[in-house]
């Protein structure tokens, strides 16, 4: 047995308990407090020195700066003096040669000079002579392949075949002559900077002399594989000369070349942190480096600062500093834990006695508890124990409250269960059997014979299913399988069969459950339907149209005789060879109707459908869609019956009451309404031609009207083989045509009416009669208001073209063509003609 704690142990433990908890989270206190003082500090000491040494490799790096500055201009002006003085030495030397010679010839002491000057030359490599004359500005001496420019005496800086020089000049004035020393700043450039070089290689600075200066020669500020050459490195003597990547990463894999680069490219300047070799060891460390660029060398300057040795100069102070302290934090903490223990000890004599008075209440009210009973908070001292007893008397009044709910709620459900029209069985296994545990009244109305439902109760259940022994088998499956089982049986009341579908299901492994469902309606109601369907089926069999029957899911769900002959699917159809018979088309016809038959609107009446068959035939159905309802099952009927024949009977009628009967093209009414139909803006420009057939007459008065046929069909047919698929070609009259064109200007028109020209040329050579016909056109683009101007204007320019100058010569070639020895022409006829 769990053995218990009192409630004064339970306050003593939870004094000393608090004491000892009190004791280590002030102790935990001190030490947290202390660690993070002492990281703070730490922090604190450590920024601040940081700062101290940003600024100190800042002031370095300036300071190396002004070195190089004051360092370029002292050899600077060092040299310029050196130039100067060497000046004036040849100067004085070439004053002492005048003066010996100075009594010759002019032209003999000029030719003594530069001689002299030859045999001097260029003082060094790096210093050149030149010698020019002031008076002709000629330059009768120098010592390097270029002519400056621009000389005048004193210091000058000029350029030299694009290279930038300084020197001095000065007038020798008894030959008006300007001795001129020119030296390449470039290579005085050079020589600080191998000077600068080799005195930062060697160059070292603080206490440990740990400090050193790194330069490089900045090739490509965006960075790439060797984006600067390393000048001085005096930790890795072994890069100078090399190319510099940007590529490399330091320990921490962080490319610390890039983030240089960047900052100087957008400031000038970079201080970075970074982990990099230390002096005089194979060890990496935390470097701080700061670097600038110094623009005149397009140097990159820097110089670092290894911060692992950062703790060495403040650590011992910090150190110093606890142990001063440690004495009074220690007997601080003595004196907080000593009056906590005191208070402590204190309320824990105070509260005992109250809270075991108040515990003394609430006991009391539990051991006596009667119904409506409530605890005396008045009793109670204790605030907390108090609202305690206050929940306690509000839980037991919900308690009550629900205790009586749940009374009526059980009773409620209990006849619920009992007066359901399911009929619901309890089971419970005990041992190998199986009895009854409850069930409700549906089963006396069905299953038992003289027992009540009370009485079956405790029963097992072959005694009980006396009528369906099957159901027995059933549960016994739901005990041994702990599944789900649904089944179906019928009972005998009355001498009719009621019909049931039932579903048992465990509730764990002693006890499951049966609801079985009255269906016998449901049964009756199916069975009828069937009966109707049957008979729906046999009418649809007897009328003479094709009908199909289908479901709300659209799905085909009969088709009768007539309507398997009419699409020519036999006995073994597949209802997918109705939806590919139909068609897509006449399928989504269909569909759409069923549609708007569920929006309550009518179905398709009488609807004109084309199908092609299995056997490739073209059939023209009569199609109607409507709906019915059976049994609440609505469903869609389609009916059809072939007419093809009645189709094309009615396209023939139409063909002929639009198409000339001897041409075989369009008539005058059809013609008419697609000029009416194309006269507008999207047809523009649209073209008329009108032909009108020349010697008609001659030829049926002198060759017959078979031939006159003849002729009118031969023009016909050039006038068709010329003309496009959208273009309309029509007879109009006895010997009248036209030809209406859409989108055609009136270029096109004449082209067309030059094809056609062509191929009555290329038939009258071979013709026994001449065939010529007169034309005449007109083009709208928004000029003619009406059809009635556009057709007039077509007319006119074809009498013009017919009773032109020409019309006699084509006459006579149509009567010279139909001359022969078996025909002979009246007088009459010559006579009209001529």
């Amino acid at each position: 047995m769990k053995k218990k704690i009192s409630l004064h142990k339970l306050f003593i433990t939870t004094i000393v308990g608090s004491i000892i908890v009190t004791s280590f989270f002030i102790g935990v206190f001190w030490i947290f407090d202390v660690k993070s003082k002492m990281k703070s500090t730490i922090e604190i000491t450590q920024e601040l020195y940081k700062k101290e040494k940003k600024e100190m490799l800042k002031h370095k790096i300036s300071s190396i700066k002004n070195y190089i500055n004051k360092i370029r201009k002292n050899e600077k002006q060092k040299f310029i003096k050196n130039l100067k003085d060497k000046l004036s030495l040849r100067y004085n030397v070439a004053m002492t040669l005048y003066n010996v010679n100075k009594n010759r010839k002019n032209q003999e002491l000029k030719h003594e000079f530069l001689s002299f000057l030859k045999v001097e030359g260029n003082i060094n490599d790096d210093i050149y002579c030149f010698v020019i004359d002031k008076k002709t500005n000629k330059t009768l001496f120098k010592g390097f392949n270029c002519i400056p420019k621009n000389i005048k005496e004193g210091f000058i800086e000029t350029t030299c075949n694009g290279e930038k020089m300084i020197g001095y000049a000065k007038t020798f004035k008894p030959l008006n002559w300007l001795f001129v020393y020119l030296s390449s700043l470039n290579r005085i450039e050079e020589r600080i900077k191998q000077n600068i070089v080799k005195y930062l290689t060697n160059y070292r600075y603080g206490e440990k002399k740990h400090g050193y200066i790194f330069i490089s020669k900045l090739l490509n500020i965006n960075g790439g594989d060797c984006f600067a050459k390393a000048i001085v490195n005096p930790n890795k003597p072994e890069m100078v000369g090399k190319c510099m990547s940007d590529k490399i990463k330091d320990a921490n894999g962080r490319f610390y070349r890039k983030m240089y680069l960047r900052d100087l490219g957008k400031q000038g300047y970079s201080l970075l942190e970074y982990n990099y070799k230390v002096p005089h060891s194979n060890e990496n460390g935390l470097k701080l480096s700061y670097m600038e660029i110094y623009k005149p060398y397009n140097w990159i300057i820097g110089t670092g600062y290894y911060l692992k040795d950062l703790k060495k100069d403040y650590l011992e102070a910090i150190e110093n500093k606890f142990k001063r302290n440690l004495p009074q934090r220690i007997a601080t903490i003595i004196i907080i834990t000593f009056i906590a223990i005191s208070v402590l000890l204190i309320l824990y004599a105070i509260l005992t006695r109250t809270i075991r008075s108040d515990i003394e209440t609430l006991h009391n009210f539990f051991v006596n508890y009667k119904k409506s009973k409530r605890i005396d908070t008045k009793k109670i001292k204790t605030t907390d124990i108090e609202k305690i007893a206050n929940q306690i008397n509000d839980i037991t009044q919900k308690i009550e409250i629900y205790s009586l709910e749940i009374e009526r709620l059980l009773k409620s459900y209990k006849n619920l269960v009992k007066y359901m029209p399911d009929c619901l069985i309890l089971y419970e296994k005990k041992g190998d059997e199986i009895v009854v545990k409850d069930a409700n009244k549906c089963i006396e109305d069905y299953l038992l014979k003289e027992h009540k439902n009370e009485n079956i109760v405790g029963e097992n259940i072959s005694k009980v299913f006396t009528k369906v022994p099957y159901l027995t088998q059933k549960i016994k499956e739901v005990f041994a399988t702990q599944s789900v089982i649904e089944t179906d049986y019928h009972v005998d009341k009355n001498g009719q069969k009621h019909y049931f579908s039932c579903i048992a299901y465990p509730l764990n492994e002693n006890e499951c459950v049966s609801v079985a469902k009255d269906i016998t309606d449901s049964i009756l109601l199916y069975r009828k339907s069937e009966k109707e369907k049957e008979k729906l089926k046999k009418f649809i069999n007897v009328i003479n149209t094709g009908v199909l029957v289908l479901n709300e899911d659209g799905s085909v769900v009969y088709i009768n005789d007539i309507a398997k002959q009419i699409l020519e699917i036999d006995e073994m159809f597949n209802l997918e060879d109705i939806y590919i018979v139909l068609g897509l088309k006449n399928w989504g016809i269909i569909t759409g109707n069923i549609k708007i038959i569920n929006e309550g609107q009518n179905g398709c009446k009488n609807c004109n459908v084309s199908i092609t068959t299995k056997t490739d035939s073209e059939k023209w159905l009569d199609m109607s869609v409507g709906s019915i309802e059976m049994n609440k099952e609505k469903l869609y009927v389609v009916s059809f019956y072939d007419v093809t024949e009645r189709y094309k009977k009615e396209k023939e009628v139409e063909y002929v009451a639009f198409h000339d009967s001897l041409t075989n093209l369009y008539n005058r009414r059809f013609f008419k309404e697609e000029v009416r139909r194309m006269f507008n803006k999207r047809s523009y420009p649209l073209t008329i031609i009108t032909y009108d057939l020349n010697g008609l007459k001659i030829i049926n008065d002198a060759m017959g009207h078979q031939k006159g046929d003849f002729a009118i069909k031969k023009l016909a047919q050039i006038l068709l083989a010329e003309a496009r698929a959208s273009d309309v070609v029509a007879r109009i009259g006895g010997d009248e045509f036209a030809v209406v064109m859409p989108n055609t200007t009136e270029k096109g028109a004449l082209k067309y009416i030059e094809r056609v020209n062509k191929k009555i040329e290329r038939f009258n050579k071979k013709s026994d009669f001449f065939l010529s016909a007169s034309y005449g056109y007109a083009v709208q683009e928004g000029q003619y208001p009406n059809l009635k101007e556009f057709f007039s204007t077509a007319d006119a320019n074809m009498y013009k073209n017919k009773y032109s100058t020409h019309r006699k010569e084509i006459i006579k070639k149509v009567m010279e063509s139909v001359k022969s020895e078996k025909i002979k022409l009246p007088k009459e006829l010559f006579d009209r003609y001529n």
